[in-house]
């Protein structure tokens, strides 16, 4: 997908960095006169540079520019940490020693996805989470839930609550503690699964989401290990 494209000006850049007054300051004739000199002098300046002085020449900068997302305070494919979450999400209580791979509060829900799991874990934890393109994402609640359990209910009536469902990826461990923001997601689709353990099957659900911005190329390649 095409990232949109901003030109501005320097003039415009300038005042709206200043916020203020006007970049042309001009009043009286003793202003006109000064104004009217330096242009002599430059001009004079500019006739003995010789034949390959440029007295123009175009500033062009070109840059990434990640924009906040759908006015939150997160910002595109930036890493997090489940404490920046909490703080960036307005939780009036750091809750990330408790926050784990999802929670349903003060009508957000971050989710937390480390996408290439250890072979050391319990089986009841290794949760198939995958993109399934780069515009859905498959994931599976924690186990011991079912489709009227309140967590999933909550996140199936997203709709009328207007809760906001943020995915955040990393992609193992070994990465830290911090997670690419990957926007907001919509649930379409609830699956009742199950999930095994030492104690045997385990009721799940998995739920399927669209993102609202499609993953970009090089982050897909990167957690599909493609790269």
């Amino acid at each position: 997908m095409d990232k949109p494209v901003v030109r501005i000006s320097v003039r415009n850049l300038v005042e709206f960095i200043l916020r203020s007054g006007d970049l042309d300051n001009r009043g009286g004739s003793s202003d006109r006169e000064a104004m009217q000199k330096g242009s002599r002098l430059h001009r004079k300046i500019q006739g003995r540079m010789g034949s390959h002085y440029r007295a123009e020449v175009s500033l062009k900068y070109k840059t990434e520019y990640n924009a906040q997302v759908e006015g939150e305070n997160l910002t595109l494919y930036a890493k997090y940490s489940r404490r920046d979450v909490c703080r960036l999400l307005n939780w009036p209580n750091d809750d990330s020693s408790t926050l784990y791979g999802y929670r349903v509060k003060h009508n957000t829900c971050p989710i937390f996805v480390t996408y290439d799991k250890k072979e050391d874990i319990s089986d009841s934890t290794k949760y198939l989470d995958e993109f399934v393109n780069k515009d859905v994402f498959s994931w599976m609640t924690r186990s011991r839930l079912k489709l009227d359990s309140k967590e999933v209910v909550a996140i199936k009536n997203y709709q009328k609550t207007n809760l906001k469902i943020h995915l955040f990826i990393k992609k193992s461990d070994d990465e830290g503690k911090d997670f690419y923001y990957m926007g907001q997601v919509e649930p379409f689709d609830f699956i009742q699964t199950t999930i095994k353990s030492k104690d045997g099957d385990l009721p799940i659900v998995n739920i399927k989401y669209n993102l609202h911005i499609p993953v970009k190329d090089e982050l897909y390649d990167y957690f599909e290990n493609k790269i």
